[in-house]
């Protein structure tokens, strides 16, 4: 599961979400990644993007129609363990 992002706690950076979201619709490109010091907020504006393509999804509004997968990557992570997972 993704990190929370009630709105009440985390700031929506709803602007910088829709960018990125909009970039991820772009055929030109196959991959975002979001790179920063530990502690800077990736992993929230992940989950929050994870968050706004569901609610896209789920209206109808956006392209994908899958329901989005959410992995969790560190450095102990291989890229055999993330092919078994999207496999």
């Amino acid at each position: 599961m993704p990190p929370p992002t009630d709105p009440r706690t985390i700031q929506q950076r709803q602007k910088a979400v829709q960018d990125i979201y909009s970039r991820l619709l772009r055929q030109d490109l196959t991959a975002i990644a979001l790179t920063g010091i530990a502690g800077v907020g990736k992993s929230t504006l992940a989950a929050l993007i994870y968050r706004y393509a569901e609610e896209q999804r789920r209206a109808g509004s956006g392209i994908f129609t899958a329901e989005s997968l959410w992995l969790n990557v560190d450095s102990s992570v291989t890229m055999a363990d993330l092919a078994g997972n999207l496999f």
